[in-house]
């Protein structure tokens, strides 16, 4: 890990490149560039080439570290902060360094390197910030039920985050850590952020100013539909005390599996 925090701070042959901070989203990945260049005394020869890529490497492990970093894991807190730990930043480090390189392409004087980590790698090894997940065992899931849940909060100025949690307007836990299965929350994350219902979910029925139902075309529908209310000061959705009393009911499922999507505003996933 030494080697890869001198590499980081001591390439001399990069060419760094920004992008916008990163969610959690569904498509799995973390993505980051690199560029490398050699001596000028050994351009258009192999030893160059090599060079060129060598160095394109650590620019892409230097461009990944610092979008890990913007990664927010709750609302005021990002993965950079937890990195002031030596242990997270080690892990953190070490999930960077096993960067799965998707592309890369020389000219003669410039060498580009595409690469991605997986946002599965990057929670377990956030684990030890999430000390309230556990093994939950899947419960039997009623009549009815739901295997999903969307809360509509795209008239809230939501944060997206890694880990989130919704409390009812009584103070009742409703949503968190502490509900969602340990390996759920490695494999798939604790929910994922949109800016709209799916184009492949079907709205079927609404309770007025209550609930609504949508059943999506995947095994992971059909999904619970509410509105949340409000937002509290640490980044927690509010939502009324009887929607958090319909989540209970008819969707215990969801919460274990961390089969939730929270609707925001098209300007809080950085489009």
């Amino acid at each position: 890990m030494r080697r890869l925090v001198a590499a980081l701070l001591g390439a001399i042959f990069c060419l760094g490149v920004a992008s916008a901070a990163p969610t959690d989203t569904d498509d799995g990945y973390i993505s980051g560039r690199g560029q490398g260049t050699p001596p000028t005394r050994s351009v258009g020869t192999p030893q160059g080439k090599l060079m060129a890529k060598r160095a394109a490497m650590v620019d892409l492990r230097r461009d990944l570290l610092e979008h890990v970093s913007e990664l927010r894991v709750e609302s005021r807190t990002n993965v950079g902060d937890l990195m002031k730990g030596g242990a997270m930043r080690v892990s953190i480090e070490g999930v960077i360094a096993e960067v799965e390189v998707t592309d890369g392409a020389y000219d003669g004087k410039v060498y580009t390197l595409e690469g991605r980590v997986a946002m599965k790698d990057l929670r377990r090894a956030l684990l030890p910030a999430v000390p309230s997940l556990q093994a939950w065992p899947r419960p039997d899931v009623p009549d009815g039920a739901y295997r999903g849940l969307v809360v509509d909060a795209r008239k809230l100025d939501v944060t997206p985050s890694v880990v989130l949690r919704i409390r009812s307007a009584s103070g009742k836990a409703v949503y968190g850590p502490e509900f969602v299965d340990r390996a759920s929350f490695v494999e798939r994350g604790m929910c994922r952020f949109d800016d709209g219902i799916p184009k492949n979910t079907r709205r079927l029925s609404a309770v007025p100013r209550l609930v609504g139902t949508a059943e999506a075309a995947e095994p992971e529908g059909p999904f619970l539909l509410i509105r949340a209310s409000g937002l509290y000061g640490d980044g927690t959705i509010l939502v009324g005390d009887r929607e958090a009393a319909a989540v209970e009911r008819l969707a215990p499922l969801a919460r274990v599996d961390g089969n939730v999507v929270v609707l925001v505003r098209t300007s809080a996933l950085g489009k």
